[in-house]
Order: C-alpha cells, then sequence, then structure tokens
C-alpha cells in the first residue's frame, strides 16, 4: 500500500464511522416502541396474587418500641467467639522468607 493511499484511507474512515454511527441511531429512532405482551390469565403468578393501592394490607407490621427488644448490648471486647467459627490468622507483617541473595559482582 503507498503512502498517498494510506492516507486517503485514513481521512475516509472516520468518515464511514460516522455515517455507521448515524445510521445506527436512525434505526433506533425509527423503530416502534416496545410494548409488553400481555400476560396470559392461565399463568400462575409465582409471588401470589398481590394487593393493590385500593385494599387494606391483610395483617398489621409488627411494631417496635425502643429498648423493649429484649438484647443486651455487649462491648466488642467481650464478645464470644462461638465454637467452629475460623478466626483471623495473626501474622507478624513481615514475608516468611529472607531478604534476596545479592546478585554475583553486587558489593
Amino acid at each position: 500500500m503507498s503512502p498517498s493511499l494510506a492516507h486517503a484511507a485514513l481521512l475516509w474512515f472516520p468518515a464511514i464511522l460516522a455515517l455507521l454511527l448515524l445510521v445506527f441511531v436512525a434505526a433506533i429512532v425509527r423503530s416502534p416502541a416496545w410494548t409488553p405482551s400481555p400476560a396470559s390469565p392461565d399463568a400462575a403468578d409465582p409471588l401470589g396474587p398481590r394487593q393493590t393501592g385500593d385494599e387494606p394490607p391483610t395483617g398489621p407490621l409488627p411494631r417496635r418500641v425502643v429498648g423493649q427488644s429484649g438484647r443486651i448490648a455487649r462491648d466488642p471486647g467481650e464478645l464470644p467467639f462461638r465454637p467452629g467459627v475460623v478466626r483471623a490468622p495473626r501474622v507478624s507483617g513481615a514475608p516468611p522468607w529472607g531478604p534476596a541473595p545479592k546478585p554475583p559482582g553486587v558489593p
């Protein structure tokens, strides 16, 4: 490929890419809007019947009162460890190997 031909190709390449981008954007704009297909009445709802805003809730939600949960907070230092729980290993902060040997010829 001659340099003049390569230069011409480099000039046309961005123009072709811009034209392709315009074609894709035009195709997206002109495409019909997506409408969901209506659900068949035979399909079972995995979540069960749903409530609408007009219906009252099926049951009252539990109410919590501050200080009456029965839980006593402990200090972080006195938290018990359960049997079978793996604790984080203690490390020295240094690698388990020594320093690398110096290459020959280095003082």
